[in-house]
């Protein structure tokens, strides 16, 4: 008799649960915004994006090679009768009949550069004034010379989960630091973050040549030095960071220097080289 009791009871209960679930889903759909989960994911995201690309080109370059495999394999009379020249001319490429060497698009990898403060900070005047450090600060990054900047975005992370992005595409591409911080400020003001920020992340995301002086200087002996010390720096990092399992190095710059409070005078930046 107990049993029986027992086992209706527990039959009760699921079905109790069932429909609370059910009513859950139904508010969650309702009144909930379905952007709201990719938002809390976007941080998440943006850190695999290295990842994501690297993994796409590798497949683009895995089925290049399997293309021109295919190619190379058709007679060159079938494809020149078929195509004309510009058969003829894949198929020497893929062939490796042409011999004059072929000039890609290079463009450097984004330049990212990240600020973490000791407390939560929600002044605008802070947050821009941290937008122009890390401005000046990814400037000065030995892929940046002799390139202009075309494409930004900016990062926040803000206090208790969620996330503020601004992305922006120059009409023309600079290398000046105010140009670059003008229409991050322009975001901030109109649309800031709804909430004290604890990290921001500035990235440039596209690039454009600089004018010949500054080709020029990317290659002058200066900068080659500047990069050899900043490969040995990236590999002292990478070693520290293998042994302690986590960032433990940083730049501290000064961000409020007229509070009275230390914690406020300055911010940590991850040390990146």
């Amino acid at each position: 008799m107990s049993a029986n009791l027992a086992g209706r009871d527990l039959g009760s209960a699921a079905r109790d649960i069932q429909a609370a679930l059910a009513g859950l889903e139904l508010v969650a759909d309702t009144y909930l915004s379905v952007g709201a989960a990719v938002q809390g994911a976007l941080a998440d995201l943006f850190e695999l994006g290295a990842a994501i690309r690297a993994a796409i080109a590798a497949r683009v370059a895995a089925n290049r090679d399997a293309l021109a495999g295919a190619l190379v394999a058709l007679p060159e009379a079938a494809i020149t009768a078929q195509f004309g020249a510009t058969g003829k001319r894949l198929w020497q490429l893929a062939a490796g009949r042409v011999v004059e060497p072929v000039t890609g698009r290079i463009a450097p990898e984004p330049i990212r550069a990240a600020l973490s403060f000791f407390t939560p900070v929600g002044e605008r005047e802070l947050l821009a004034h941290a937008l122009d450090q890390l401005i000046a600060r990814a400037l000065k990054h030995p892929r940046r010379i002799g390139w202009r900047i075309h494409a930004l975005r900016a990062r926040a992370e803000i206090e208790g989960g969620g996330s503020w992005l601004t992305a922006h595409l120059l009409k023309e591409p600079t290398a000046d630091a105010g140009r670059i911080a003008a229409p991050l400020k322009t975001r901030l003001e109109q649309a800031p973050p709804t909430g004290a920020v604890e990290r921001l992340v500035l990235e440039f995301t596209g690039f454009a040549p600089g004018t010949t002086e500054l080709q020029l200087f990317a290659r002058d002996a200066q900068a080659a030095a500047r990069a050899g010390q900043q490969r040995a720096l990236r590999s002292a990092a990478r070693e520290i960071r293998m042994r302690v399992k986590r960032a433990v190095l940083y730049h501290i710059i000064e961000v409020q220097p007229w509070s009275r409070l230390p914690e406020r005078r300055y911010a940590l930046i991850d040390y990146e080289p």
